[in-house]
């Protein structure tokens, strides 16, 4: 199996969509996964997380990304927004068997 980390950058102004997306991310089958959280300005004590980093201020999204891939240990990485989920339990098997299978792809 392959292991994935999935970042989610969240500002703590949707806690019922961030809770969906997590448990969205840990249903995921046929993968190892990580989930990261990063608090882009706000607090991610008490979220459901491998790993949390708490920035003092909103740094913006491709900063917080960028500090979320940093707190991830695992080959691929998936940026899940916290306002999204995914549409099934297989989602990352397949856009990683796709990767595996195309030499030509970087990303999906």
């Amino acid at each position: 199996m392959l292991d994935v980390s999935v970042i989610v950058l969240t500002m703590g102004n949707r806690p019922r969509e961030l809770d969906t997306a997590i448990r969205s991310a840990r249903r995921q089958v046929g993968v190892n996964v990580e989930v990261v959280v990063v608090g882009n300005g706000t607090s991610v004590e008490g979220v459901d997380a491998d790993h949390r980093v708490e920035l003092p201020e909103n740094v913006g999204i491709p900063e917080g990304r960028n500090i979320g891939m940093a707190a991830g240990h695992h080959d691929f990485a998936c940026f899940l927004d916290d306002d999204a989920e995914f549409m099934g339990d297989d989602v990352l098997a397949r856009a990683l068997g796709r990767l595996a299978d195309d030499s030509d792809l970087a990303v999906i």
